[in-house]
């Protein structure tokens, strides 16, 4: 009895205080939009009037978004953010899907340094690439998305990856490297499947085309 009283003070407590911090986060122009819940408040590095979060997500705790004056941050429908997840889009792009979940200890970042110039490591320029992960994909714990990576719909990285180039759609990919160890379906399974979720056949053949059988 005493456990169920607590979990419902807990859950009344965390409603109190993800309302507060939503209206907190469009206070200073963000786009927040509906039936989002914040476990606590993120911790903002930069622009937060460049943060743009959709409808029915889920911020867990100690989630960090870093976004400077020229970047942008934008986050679609139904998408979770597992706890320890940073997002440093810095004077880049991360743009990140419907219906996504991004596991625990996850960071994704836009920025590099040029090591190849003649200068050290902390003196040298950065280099900027946007990132973008697409509809309903599934990122395990513990995984770094690297500048200029595109993970495409409907892909499964699995933990511990280190993401530093483009993954097709439907493909499941692991390691460090990451690479595609699998497709999640078949060619003739995957178009049906498209089909049977309204997709047109245009936007079909380019998700099937990107994909090497």
């Amino acid at each position: 009895m005493k456990g169920k009283i607590y979990f419902a003070a807990y859950l009344i407590n965390q409603k109190k205080n993800s309302w507060f911090y939503k209206n907190l986060f469009r206070a200073f122009g963000a786009k927040i939009g509906h039936n989002v819940v914040f476990a606590n408040k993120p911790e903002v590095c930069g622009y937060i009037d460049n943060i743009s979060i959709g409808d029915s997500c889920f911020i867990d705790k100690n989630v960090v978004f870093v976004v400077n004056k020229e970047g942008k941050l934008k986050i679609g429908n139904n998408t979770l953010l597992s706890y320890n997840t940073i997002l440093n889009a810095g004077t880049g792009s991360i743009t990140i899907g419907s219906n996504i979940m991004i596991a625990a200890n996850t960071y994704i970042i836009t920025n590099d340094h040029n090591v190849k110039e003649n200068l050290s490591v902390r003196n040298s320029s950065h280099i900027i690439q946007d990132v973008v992960i697409e509809d309903n994909v599934w990122i395990g714990c513990n995984c770094s998305i690297l500048k200029g990576v595109t993970i495409g719909e409907g892909s499964i990285i699995g933990a511990g990856s280190v993401v530093i180039k483009d993954i097709p759609p439907y493909s499941i990919a692991v390691g460090s490297p990451c690479r595609v160890i699998k497709k999640r379906y078949d060619k003739d399974i995957l178009i049906k499947k498209l089909k049977d979720e309204g997709y047109d056949l245009k936007k079909i053949d380019n998700i099937v085309e990107s994909i090497v059988y």
